[in-house]
C-alpha cells in the first residue's frame, strides 16, 4: 500500500468478504465530495473473491467487469476534455 493519506478515508469494512483477496493495492484517489463540503481520500484496490469474481474497489464501491467499460469510457471523455477543453457540452467527444 501506499502511504496513508492526510484526508479521512471513505471506506467499508471488507472483513466479512469470504475468500477475498487484495491482488493489487493502487492507493488512494482524492475526491471532492459536495455533501459534506470536504476532499476524502477512497482507496484503489483490486480484487478478487468466489463470488464476484475480479472487481475494482473504489473505497466503500465495488465496480464489477460490466461497468468498467463505463467508467473507462468516462475517464477516456474526461480525459480528452482536459486535453482538448470544450467550447460547448458535447456527448461524444
Amino acid at each position: 500500500m501506499t502511504d496513508e493519506p492526510d484526508l479521512p478515508i471513505l471506506d467499508a469494512p471488507r472483513d466479512k468478504v469470504h475468500y477475498r483477496t487484495v491482488l493489487h493495492d493502487v492507493g488512494h484517489i482524492e475526491p471532492f465530495l459536495d455533501e459534506i463540503e470536504s476532499w476524502v481520500a477512497l482507496p484503489v484496490r483490486v480484487t478478487h473473491n468466489p463470488i464476484t469474481g475480479i472487481v475494482l474497489e473504489l473505497g466503500p464501491y465495488s465496480i464489477a467487469r460490466d461497468s468498467l467499460t463505463q467508467l473507462r469510457e468516462a475517464l477516456d471523455v474526461a480525459d480528452y476534455c482536459i486535453n482538448h477543453p470544450p467550447t460547448h457540452r458535447t456527448e461524444n467527444p
